[in-house]
């Protein structure tokens, strides 16, 4: 038996399309655009490198939400990742 054509199309169900989507700013999660913010915001006022800021900004940016149209839950494991490290997991 084969499952109706309209159940697989979009590989979400059709109540709940929030669980295939996530908030982003710009093609970014929330807690990768706020540490890109606060990395360049640190550059350009504690350092008052400026250009250096604004170039990070845009590239990390672009090079990130190029990132998240590829794989839209790449950051989520990369942080989770850097949280905890392979050899202290108990499982």
């Amino acid at each position: 038996m084969s499952e109706p054509v309209e159940d697989v199309q979009g590989w979400t169900l059709p109540e709940t399309p929030g669980l295939g989507q996530r908030p982003l700013i710009l093609g970014l999660p929330y807690p990768a655009a706020g540490g890109l913010i606060l990395a360049a915001m640190s550059m350009s006022l504690l350092a008052n490198w400026w250009a250096a800021a604004i170039v990070t900004v845009t590239s990390f940016w672009a090079l990130g939400a190029a990132l998240t149209r590829h794989d839209p839950w790449l950051w989520e494991v990369m942080m989770v990742a850097a949280r905890y490290p392979g050899r202290l997991d108990a499982g």
